[in-house]
């Protein structure tokens, strides 16, 4: 069996370590070991890859300083041509390109006949390619008529209507304007021509107005105008664009963009002027405001713009707002014309936030006083709203106490008359039930007013009740009175003999009046004797037994005056040199 080899010194061995380096041989050692110089500085540099070591130096000396790095020569690009823009739309319209314009669209039309849509993109996108110049659309230039379609020359304006013409599908009209739309922004976003665009858009609009917005709500367009208002040119043109949809052929549809798109933006500083430009010239043709059709909401923004404050508005926007005061009678007048658009507003107008500028709230309460006082659907409709327009109520309130015509107005009406007392009934009811509401300050009016409405109107009820009945019997007596003497005049003016005397002797009235007038001649010499006779002697009786009570009073008040007199006479000399005082004349 093999032993286990033993590791460490051995017993009985000597304390001096055998394997242990002396100093002179570790020195041996540490010479004959190879250096860091001896080593060869890269794979590169090595021998076995035939470099000297001359070559090994001027590597090193190179590596130490490296070589300055050459430059760059850029490639040449090919030189582009210049394209040559014009400075008016008359002088683009000379190039080359645009005198064939009419043979390149109907070469390309023949190339693709069934899709129209993309063969329109392309007319538009090639015209605006070819047609450059430096002319813009400005506000100036727009007051112009049929500008820029004006400037062009007869042949492309031809080719163009015919290009966007009624042969063109109405579904790729919305397409197709919303694409030049687009393209025409960009452009101009661009700072580059975009009279091509404009051209299409304009041809396009003259021939199908209303199918170029049929697919783009009006919330967008009005969203689009208020994003773009910080880039002036950009915004600008885009409202041109929308306002090349309309024209005096269809009033009506005017006036529906100009409401929906042009009143919400006129706020934006850069369109606000076209924009009253636009309404302006509409109205100066009497015969499109038959066609005025105002809704709530947007009547609202009118009054907001016509009676707002001053104060609040910019520099810019009170011109606007005094030009919104000229013409705001138009759209009040239409919208007071119709019982649908006065319904509308009423209703619109209870469920308004009451936060409302002061000037503007009296011009709606104003209005809304007058659709109660002439429509009766107002009047149902805010008795069914009533707990939920107590704020309103307490504004139609105000209105009556401060115009009592409109009131007495009012009352004239049956309906009126059976709200208020409705509304009274309610109130009761609240106040039984101890409603929250009981508890405001608009209810306490409102009850208020109620009751002395109701309270009025059943005096007058009752006040016309007596004065009927009273007119009832002057009419009856008159009546009687002249049948009495036309029966006399027919005698000969005799009251003997007719027959009014005959009837009522036969009827038994004669002799019933003769013994009526007997009885009250009794009463009269019964009355004169009593007075003659008697009333003397119950004065003296009455006397004899109130002259101790008389007596009595007087010697009361004789003591009572002089005691009084008695007690203010200490009084009266400490107010003395105050009374003289005040007597003395005042010296300035």
């Amino acid at each position: 069996m093999e032993k286990w080899e033993k590791v460490g010194k051995p017993k009985g061995s000597k304390s001096k370590s055998q394997g242990k380096l002396n100093k002179t041989e570790k020195e041996a050692i540490m010479k004959s070991m190879t250096t860091i110089d001896d080593l060869p500085l890269s794979k590169t540099q090595s021998p076995m890859f035939g470099i000297s070591q001359s070559m090994n130096e001027d590597v090193a000396i190179t590596e130490a300083k490296p070589a300055a790095k050459a430059p760059k020569k850029k490639a040449k690009k090919p030189a582009e041509p210049k394209v040559q823009v014009s400075k008016t739309i008359e002088d683009a319209m000379k190039s080359e390109e645009l005198k064939s314009f009419e043979a390149w669209v109907k070469q390309f039309q023949e190339r693709i006949p069934d899709n129209q849509l993309l063969c329109g993109k392309e007319v538009a996108s090639y015209l605006n390619l070819n047609l450059l110049c430096t002319e813009q659309l400005t506000a100036e230039s727009a007051r112009e008529e049929n500008y820029p379609m004006s400037k062009t020359s007869k042949t492309i304006s031809d080719t163009l209507m015919r290009s966007f013409g009624k042969k063109l599908r109405a579904p790729v009209v919305p397409l197709l304007f919303k694409y030049c739309l687009n393209c025409m922004v960009d452009c101009i976003a661009r700072d580059q021509s975009a009279v091509g665009y404009q051209l299409c858009l304009q041809a396009l609009a003259k021939n199908r107005q209303q199918l170029c917005l049929e697919d783009y709500p009006r919330e967008k367009i009005v969203e689009e105008i208020i994003n773009f208002q910080n880039q002036p040119k950009k915004c600008f043109a885009f409202m041109w664009a929308i306002a090349q949809t309309v024209g005096l052929k269809d009033p009506k549809y005017a006036y529906q963009i100009w409401l929906s798109v042009m009143l919400p933006t006129l706020s934006v500083k850069c369109v606000s002027a076209f924009s009253m430009d636009f309404i302006e010239n509409l109205l100066k043709e009497k015969k499109t405001l038959d066609v005025l059709r105002v809704k709530a909401d947007q009547f609202h923004t009118v009054c907001q713009w016509s009676f707002g404050s001053s104060e609040v508005v910019t520099k810019a926007q009170s011109s606007i707002k005094k030009r919104m005061e000229k013409i705001y009678t138009v759209f009040e007048t239409a919208m007071l014309k119709y019982d649908a658009s006065k319904q509308d507003y009423f209703v619109y107008y209870l469920n308004l936030d009451d936060k409302q500028p002061e000037e503007i709230s009296n011009k709606l309460v104003e209005l809304a006083i007058t659709c109660l006082q002439t429509d009766n659907y107002c009047v149902t409709y805010w008795r069914d709203q009533y707990l939920q327009t107590i704020g309103k109520t307490r504004l139609f309130i105000e209105y009556f106490n401060s115009h009592p015509d409109e009131l007495k107005k009012a009352n004239k009406r049956k309906v009126f008359i059976d709200t208020i007392r409705s509304f009274r009934n309610t109130n009761e009811d609240l106040v039984a039930k101890s409603h929250p509401v009981t508890s405001k300050r608009d209810f306490f009016k409102i009850r208020k007013f109620c009751e002395s409405c109701d309270d009025h109107q059943n005096d007058a009820k009752s006040s016309r009740c007596g004065s009927l009945l009273w007119t009832i019997i002057v009419l009856l007596i008159a009546v009687g009175v002249g049948v009495v003497l036309y029966d006399v005049n027919q005698n000969k003016g005799v009251w003997e003999g007719c027959q009014t005397e005959v009837f009522l002797k036969d009827s038994g009235a004669i002799a019933l009046y003769h013994h009526v007038v007997a009885k009250v001649n009794v009463i009269q010499l019964q009355m004169k004797d009593w007075y003659e006779h008697q009333f003397p002697e119950y004065c003296q009786q009455m006397e004899e037994i109130l002259q101790p009570y008389a007596t009595k009073i007087a010697a009361l008040y004789k003591t009572g005056t002089e005691k009084f007199v008695e007690f203010s006479e200490p009084l009266k000399m400490k107010m003395q040199p105050y009374i003289k005082q005040f007597r003395e004349p005042v010296r300035l």
